[in-house]
């Protein structure tokens, strides 16, 4: 019987630079899409939704190409939720099963950033 280990002793920088896009990417991918069903229900000018609409196909580009690079590093996302201000995540990889914990803050800095680069063309 072959045994995970649990709570890898520390996080590497290679799987903290999958998990914390792999997780934040979906969420801005679901912001951008509630921001493009309310400027079409306002009737908003063709460009802006064009607008939004190239920026989420940049993101599920990225976020594809980040899943895929996880999936192939032997990564995955067990599970997430908020929790007292925190993202918590529970993760899988090649060391045994993990956690991170990312303050709501950075979380949403990360999402402002990735939403800022997104949108500029």
């Amino acid at each position: 019987m072959s045994a995970t280990r649990n709570s890898p002793a520390s996080i590497t920088a290679e799987v903290r630079n999958f998990i914390r896009p792999y997780t934040i990417l979906p969420m801005v991918k679901a912001a951008f899409e509630r921001d493009s069903q309310i400027f079409l229900s306002m009737h908003t000018l063709d460009p802006y939704v064009a607008w939004l609409t190239q920026a989420r196909e940049r993101l599920t580009q990225e976020e594809l190409m980040i899943k895929a690079q996880a999936h192939q590093s032997g990564i995955s996302i067990i599970e997430k939720q908020h929790i007292d201000g925190t993202l918590k995540i529970r993760y899988q990889c090649q060391a045994g099963i993990g956690d991170l914990a990312i303050p709501d803050a950075e979380v949403a800095e990360e999402a402002a950033d990735l939403m800022r680069r997104l949108l500029t063309f």
